[in-house]
Parts: C-alpha cells; structure tokens; sequence
C-alpha cells in the first residue's frame, strides 16, 4: 500500500509531487512524459510462483529430519518419504523461502526498476500504462532465467489491469479523475467464509478439533484487514481462547454468535479506501464518565476539538437508567468500565460526518476501557456488547483510531461528565451537541437490545 500511495501523492497538474515523512517531506519534479500520469494511469497485476516451494532444495545436512512417514488408509500400513525439497508447512521453510523472495524482490526492483513488492511467493507488480507491457516481459524473463517457474494457468496469470486481484484481496486502482484506491474481499473467500460458519453452527453443543477453529480464525482475520475497524476481533479472540485449551473445544452458543456476528459485518463492510497522503491533523476526543452515589447517578460526556477546521463540540448528559439496569442485572454494584466506554461510542454516533474518513486521537483516563477498546475484547459480557457495537460503527465510519490515556486532572471532558458546561461556552468555538447526543443515545438503545439477545 506504500507504494500505491506514493503514486497518489505524486501531483499531477505541474509535475511536482510531495510525500510526508517523519523529517518533513520528500519531494521532486517530475519528468514532463510522466505529468498526469502517476493517479489515473496506474495498473496492477499478481506473478505467482508455482509451488514455490518445491522449487528450492534442502540442505543435505539436513537428511535426518527429511523423512515423513504417511499412513495409508487402505491397507493401514506406514510408508515413508525423503523430502527433496523444502517442506511445505514447516517453520523453517518459511524462514529459508521468504529469504529467497526478498532476493528476488531486490534483484527486480534494484536491477530492473520495476515496482514491486512480495507477500511470500505472490508478488505485486504496480506500473503506469506506458510501461504496462515492458515490466510483464521483463518479470517473467528474469524469472525465467533465474529458473523459477511461475503459474501459466488462466486463473493466476493476467495481465496489468485496474482491477486486479492478490491473496484474496481485490485492489481498484483510480480511474481518470479520481486518486482514490479501493482494497476490498475476493467474494468467493467470503462465500467459503460463509459456508465454515454454517459447518460451525451444526457442531453446536459439540466438540471440534483445535485446527478447525485456527482455519476459521485465520480467515476472519485476514479478511478483516481489507476492511475498516476491527470487525472480527471478538469473535477470533474466543476463538484463540477456546483453541488454546486443547486438542478439541467445544462449540457454544456465544461462539457462534460472536463469529455470526464478525461475518455479518465483513458482508456489509465497504471497501477501504486509501487515500494520498494528507497533512491534514487529527481530530481529539476527549471521553469520560462519572459514577456517583452508590451508581444511582451515572454521567458520561465528550468533547471533541478539529484543528483543522478550528472548531470544537461538546456534550454531556446522564446514562439513561436502561443501560445502568442491564448492567447490573446480574447483581453488579459497579458500572466504572461501561460508564467510561459508553461515551466513545455516543460520540462516534453523535458526531459521525466529523469522524468520517480522519484520522482520530481517543483520550481516555481509565485503562479498563482504553485496553477493551484497542484490544476490541473483553470477557466482561456487557462489555462485550459495547464492543460489538463500537465494531460496527467502525466499520461504518472509515476512520483511522488510536486511543490513549490522559490523566484524570488533565481530562477537559471531566466537566461534561459531570454536567458543568461553563467552561466550553466561554469559547465562541465550542458547540454544544446535546440534542444530537440525546438522539444517539435513542437509537443506540435500539441496537443495544439486538445485540444483548445476542450476548
């Protein structure tokens, strides 16, 4: 993806392109045959090795440990094999053969100036329309004559496109006019997706071998990359959690809901979309909640401050007692974690056109909820519930997120947690939202009551 935003951020009106980096900037002129060439004439295409690794031999040294011995089904006898290649699976096969692929990587991209990258034996080729053509026959003669063989066949071999697919992730590049990338799900992979969790749902009440919860596992969390939030993250958490206690886990209802859940959200995800590189700042929320008086009186409250815009907004209100209700329906006196999560996702809702897209800085002065909200976990069930919920509202506004802790007395959402707003309407800038809050907080509790059947 580096590469491609590099290509995005090259301008193309005067020639001049512009990246920032941690020292400023890196920037150039550009040659007048590739002005207006860099967004809107960019092609993609995937050279996939054919069994990669067959193709590399072990070290003798190593005849020892080459041996498989395979069982044979039909007459129950064990055969054995000396492996002449490197074994497929194996840890060190991947160490020796990722080894090999950089080498190859470097020898294109340094010798040959082609642009590409690798993810083990696929490697990503990206070029302008001009060179479409040169960088193919350039690719596959070099493999050639280094005598790697590539797959030939009609489902791996095509040429440089705008849509393009790699390792079950389909890449749009941006056609005349527009300098937007979009990177979403191969949906086939969603459909076999689909098709293990109907397997999934029939072992209810049963016992499973550990390597079908790591197989599903891998795919939730590999398909949740090429969308926005971290929609699976629950459901893969149990699933490691389950899948470290044995051989075999046994299925249960809150299993198949959390990962039902995770493929709903994969299903309805839009595609993400990267953009060139912006120096635009992100935005500061500040959240917080307030448990008073034996948890009868429950307040939450955010503010939220643009520099970019130079503009802030705040609320601040009670939790209605619903929520206090349903987390304390189990005998639970203290509410500290929900209170401070609660308002995170009341501001995500209430100020959803601000969100959208930017990149955003959380501040939060209880770890409880920060560590629940970056891990997106968290066995305490009515958090659980929360998190499903923040989950989705990721998924839906396409913004970049990282949360972080600020100390009690340095929290300027402290007051609207506490229902004190004259310090906000000194500043001509601050808006107050509690009307907007008050409306989220309505329909919140309207998808809280789905999602609590669920839990």
């Amino acid at each position: 993806m580096q590469l491609l935003v590099f290509f995005l951020g090259a301008q193309a009106g005067d020639g001049f392109w512009e990246i920032p980096d941690e020292n400023g900037a890196q920037c150039g002129n550009m040659a007048a045959t590739w002005k207006g060439r860099c967004a809107s004439d960019l092609y993609g295409r995937c050279l996939d090795l054919k069994h990669a690794y067959k193709q590399l031999g072990r070290n003798p040294v190593d005849n020892w440990s080459s041996v498989l011995a395979v069982a044979n089904p039909h007459d129950g006898s064990v055969y054995f094999f000396e492996a002449v290649a490197l074994p497929f699976g194996a840890v060190s096969s991947v160490l020796a053969f990722n080894r090999v692929a950089r080498a190859l990587r470097m020898v294109m991209s340094r010798l040959f100036k082609l642009v590409v990258t690798n993810f083990f034996d696929d490697f990503c080729q990206l070029e302008v329309g001009l060179l479409r053509s040169p960088a193919w026959s350039t690719a596959e003669a070099l493999m050639a004559l280094l005598g790697w063989k590539i797959s030939m066949g009609e489902d791996k071999r095509h040429p440089f496109q705008k849509r393009f697919e790699i390792l079950g992730a389909v890449v749009t590049l941006p056609e005349v006019g527009s300098k937007v990338i979009e990177v979403s799900n191969k949906q086939t992979r969603l459909e076999q997706l689909a098709l293990q969790v109907e397997e999934m749902k029939s072992f209810l009440g049963k016992h499973v071998a550990r390597s079908q919860l790591e197989s599903i596992k891998g795919r939730l969390l590999y398909a949740s990359g090429h969308t926005y939030g971290r929609s699976t993250q629950l459901a893969c958490q149990l699933l490691h959690k389950l899948g470290g206690s044995g051989p075999t886990a046994l299925i249960t209802a809150d299993l198949i809901h959390a990962i039902a859940e995770a493929l709903s959200l994969l299903l309805e995800s839009k595609p993400r979309m990267i953009n060139a590189w912006s120096n635009t700042p992100p935005l500061l929320i500040f959240t917080d909640g307030a448990v008073e008086e034996s948890s009868s009186k429950v307040t939450h409250g955010a503010l939220l401050v643009d520099p970019w815009k130079e503009t802030s907004y705040f609320f601040g209100d009670h939790v209605p007692g619903n929520f206090v209700e349903m987390w304390q329906r189990a005998g639970k006196k203290q509410v500290t974690a929900q209170a401070e999560i609660f308002p995170v996702l009341i501001a995500k809702e209430t100020w959803q056109s601000e969100i959208s897209g930017r990149s955003v800085l959380w501040f939060l002065d209880n770890d409880s909820a920060r560590l629940a909200l970056i891990r997106c976990f968290s066995p305490v069930l009515d958090n659980f519930c929360l998190l499903q919920l923040n989950a989705r509202l990721d998924s839906k506004l396409h913004a970049r997120h990282w949360y972080s802790r600020v100390p009690s007395k340095s929290n300027p959402s402290d007051d609207a947690s506490r229902l004190e707003f004259s310090a906000y309407k000194r500043s001509v800038q601050s808006m107050p939202c509690y009307v907007a809050a008050n409306d989220a907080v309505q329909r919140f509790w309207q998808l809280m009551k789905k999602v609590e059947k669920g839990c």
